[in-house]
């Protein structure tokens, strides 16, 4: 009931503040269209995969409304959908919807804001789960060009059929970036610890995952053709054992990425990428490494 009580706060507090301040123009639309090659098909949250490559078309939209957008407070609504289709494997075709809201305050030189999503996920045309997530974050400049910022958030799992896998997780975490070229360009370095508790004792585990990115730019500054590369390490500890394999499952993951995005005018940019995964882990669906291509187009409204 909590997590309820909080998104009407965040959206009854609009008519705590002045109509003058009421954007005019406060709509942005991002759409993306693409294709994806995977090497390896797999859905982590159930821990299912395939090991045979296939390709997928991916779709999207992203909708932001920002009534609200003043020194003292902001307030977004948004909307995201995304949708991928596979060639060969259809039940690997994932389909999401997010909806959020977020509101925010400056107290001194720090913005203090919350962010409260519903998330519905379907997988091959059935419902796989549902999620809230209640977010509370504090950021700011801490020097000139470096930016931090912490949160805690808490999220509330509810899945269709696999009722074990019903949860509840926490996070804290925090990132730091150092912008350069004047703001076109940065690098970051981010941390969180996370725990999740489940129905089926089994899936209940602790953790952490450190990264760190890099954003070029080529030319032009920001709106310009631009590089970035990604990095991540992931490890987790499960509580209990896992009955399919007699022991307690141990896992870590490492990630590394590379985007270049390429404006080809005002609106529109060309993005390819390249991501690789390696998953190791003593549960044999959870244990692979991925070879992910993609390339696609986006239109920015």
């Amino acid at each position: 009931m909590k997590k309820f009580t909080v998104a009407r706060l965040l959206v009854c507090s609009t008519f705590f503040v002045p109509a003058s301040a009421i954007a005019q123009d406060g709509f942005s639309l991002e759409l993306e269209a693409g294709t994806i090659y995977d090497s390896q098909l797999v859905v982590d949250e159930i821990d299912v995969e395939q090991a045979e490559g296939d390709v997928a078309f991916r779709f999207g939209a992203d909708v932001e409304y920002q009534p609200v957008d003043t020194d003292s407070f902001e307030l977004e609504f948004g909307y995201d959908f995304g949708q991928s289709v596979y060639l060969d494997f259809d039940e690997f075709n994932l389909q999401s919807h997010v909806a959020d809201v977020n509101a925010s305050t400056r107290i001194g030189g720090a913005r203090v804001g919350a962010r409260y999503a519903f998330s519905h996920f379907r997988l091959g045309g059935d419902g796989l789960f549902d999620m809230h997530t209640v977010t509370p974050s504090v950021s700011g400049f801490v020097a000139d060009g470096l930016f931090a910022r912490a949160f805690y958030t808490y999220n509330d799992k509810d899945f269709a059929t696999l009722d074990g896998r019903d949860a509840t997780g926490n996070q804290v975490g925090a990132s730091l970036f150092k912008f350069f070229a004047d703001n076109a360009g940065f690098v970051s370095i981010s941390g969180r610890w996370e725990d999740e508790d489940t129905v089926d004792p089994q899936f209940d585990y602790s953790g952490f995952v450190v990264g760190a990115d890099l954003r070029v730019p080529i030319a032009g500054g920001r709106d310009g053709p631009r590089l970035q590369f990604g990095v991540d390490y992931r490890d987790r500890d499960y509580d209990s054992i896992t009955p399919s394999i007699g022991e307690i499952r141990t896992e870590d993951r490492f990630r590394g990425d590379v985007e270049l995005t390429v404006p080809i005018s005002e609106r529109f940019s060309v993005e390819v990428g390249y991501r690789y995964t390696d998953r190791n882990s003593n549960l044999p669906s959870a244990d692979y490494t991925e070879n992910r291509l993609n390339a696609g187009i986006l239109f920015e409204l």
